[in-house]
């Protein structure tokens, strides 16, 4: 048997979403199938919503009937603050002593040194570490045309520009 800790970015870069569902909404979803499925297996499940910092705790289960208490929690979380991920990582690696699965899932969007050096801190102590990615279909191919306003979701303020000047550096 094994614990996963499922760890899911809680902060405002979450929130986007080009169409109905918010890449959050997605990330919350993916952490309750998990926990479901780690459950279901009879493995257990801890979780954490973090932007900066933890925000809610799920703890440690291998109870089946605690996926409500789970989906309760991931649906009652709305994102305010910008993330810290390397932070967030390292906390629970100097916390947990039995190693487990760390399952994050996050839009990865904090500094990327960071969040490797997080990681290794995780690996170094025996965890496993898997890593999902949720990125909005926007976020990837950039398909904005004229002039755009875009608001910084994390306190980055407004910019006003030209997507076309911009598209290949962004996407780089």
């Amino acid at each position: 048997n094994f614990v996963a800790h499922l760890l899911l970015d809680g902060s405002e870069s979450m929130r986007y979403g080009s169409g109905r569902v918010t890449k959050l909404d997605y990330a919350k979803v993916m952490a309750a199938c998990l926990a479901y499925l780690i459950l279901l297996q009879r493995d257990a499940a801890a979780g954490t919503v973090f932007d900066s910092k933890p925000r809610e705790h799920i703890p440690r289960t291998d109870n089946l009937a605690k996926i409500h208490a789970v989906c309760l929690v991931l649906s009652a979380f709305n994102p305010t603050e910008p993330t810290a991920i390397s932070e967030v990582l390292d906390d629970l690696a100097r916390s947990t002593r039995r190693r487990g699965i760390v399952i994050l899932i996050s839009d990865l969007f904090d500094d990327e040194e960071k969040i490797v050096s997080g990681i290794q801190h995780l690996r170094f102590v025996g965890h496993e570490v898997i890593v999902f990615q949720v990125l909005d279909p926007f976020e990837m191919t950039f398909p904005f045309k004229g002039t755009v306003e875009f608001i910084g979701l994390e306190k980055q303020g407004r910019m006003l520009t030209r997507p076309a000047e911009i598209r290949k550096s962004y996407l780089d």
